[in-house]
């Protein structure tokens, strides 16, 4: 079956924000309260909890951000954008957290964690379905199963299902999951939401 992601960010984020790295405001606390106001959770230092949302699956990633900001929508992901641009901070982006890079984090920058982002919409006669970026693969799989469905995924059930290639043990028949994708919806580093796939966007599919 084939899978569609939506709400992921695209790949030109990390690189336009870090080409106007800035040092970080004196007060994060305050600059952070209109974000908190529209639903955006911010967890900074010292907050209760910290470590914990800041820990990555590879504990030899051991980066500490200015802040966390918990994104459950799109229109969270666009504003917690606008939010970075106008301070110039860098930032990075953490879907599942899993991958070995160290990239789903940062030191002093500002972490967009998209876990709360897990929604899973299964169309069972088209026999695709459309994962949020914050989608696990265990948490994918306990909801295409029940229907008798196998989407290609990865091996373990704690990996990131929408940022993640998705080498698993259906691949050597059906590619990676990567391979599987009809469409995305991407958030461009300047907070356009745009459908990316074969036929719209095909340089970013």
């Amino acid at each position: 079956m084939q899978l569609a992601a939506s709400g992921v960010l695209g790949s030109q984020i990390s690189k336009v924000a870090l080409s106007a790295i800035a040092e970080p405001p004196r007060s994060l606390a305050n600059l952070t309260s209109d974000l908190k106001r529209q639903g955006i959770s911010v967890i900074l230092p010292g907050d209760p909890g910290y470590d914990i949302a800041r820990s990555v699956w590879d504990r030899r990633v051991d980066k500490k951000p200015a802040a966390i900001l918990g994104c459950a929508s799109v229109a969270h992901i666009q504003e917690a954008l606008r939010f970075c641009a106008k301070e110039r901070l860098p930032i990075a982006i953490r879907g599942g957290g899993h991958g070995f890079s160290g990239h789903s984090t940062i030191d002093g920058g500002l972490l967009i964690d998209l876990a709360a982002m897990y929604e899973v919409k299964l169309d069972v006669p088209n026999r695709t379905v459309t994962v949020g970026p914050g989608v696990r693969t265990g948490y994918l799989l306990g909801i295409t199963t029940s229907k008798d469905l196998a989407p290609v995924t990865t091996t373990d059930n704690h990996i990131g299902a929408a940022l993640f290639a998705g080498q698993g043990y259906l691949s050597p028949l059906y590619g990676n999951m990567c391979d599987n994708v009809s469409r995305l919806e991407v958030v461009l580093a300047d907070g356009r939401l745009i459908t990316v796939s074969a036929e719209e966007h095909p340089d970013l599919f």
